[in-house]
C-alpha cells in the first residue's frame, strides 16, 4: 500500500494535486503561520531533507521530449517516515493548509523506488487528484 499527502494548487502536472512538499500554497500559508508552527514545520521538513532520499528518475520521455510526469507516494511498510509525514500533515492543517491523504496499490508505471516510497507515471486507475 502506497500513500500520498496532497493539497489543493497546481501541481507537477495538469489536473494532478501536488504533494505537501510541492505545493505553491505550503509557503505562502506557513509564512502567515505563528512562529511556532513554523518552527515545528521547519523540524518536521528538515528531518525529511535529512532521512528521505532525493529521486533521481521523476520524469519519462514521450515522443522524443523530456516530461516531468513521476509522483510521489510514501511506502506504508516504512512506518517511520509515514508517522513523520502524518505530523507534518498536522502541522500544515493547523497552520490551515488542507491535507488529504490518498491511497493506493497501484501507483501506476514505477520509475523510481527506494526503502521508503517510489515514483511512479500515474494511470487510469491512480487516485492522484485532489477532491
Amino acid at each position: 500500500m502506497y500513500m500520498r499527502f496532497v493539497t489543493p494548487g497546481r501541481g507537477p502536472a495538469r489536473g494532478i494535486a501536488p504533494g505537501f512538499f510541492r505545493s505553491d500554497l505550503t509557503w505562502d500559508i506557513c509564512d502567515d503561520a505563528p512562529v511556532y508552527l513554523r518552527k515545528a514545520i521547519n523540524t518536521e521538513l528538515d528531518w525529511f531533507n535529512t532521512n528521505l532520499p532525493f529521486p533521481d528518475r521523476t520524469w519519462v520521455r514521450s515522443k522524443g521530449v523530456r516530461q516531468y510526469h513521476g509522483i510521489c507516494w510514501f511506502d506504508c511498510q516504512h512506518a517511520q517516515t509515514v508517522s513523520r509525514a502524518w505530523a507534518l500533515a498536522a502541522l500544515f492543517r493547523e497552520a490551515g493548509l488542507p491535507v488529504r491523504v490518498l491511497r493506493t496499490n497501484q501507483p501506476g508505471q514505477i520509475l523510481y523506488r527506494d526503502a521508503q516510497q517510489v515514483v511512479a507515471k500515474p494511470n487510469e486507475l491512480t487516485p492522484c487528484r485532489y477532491h
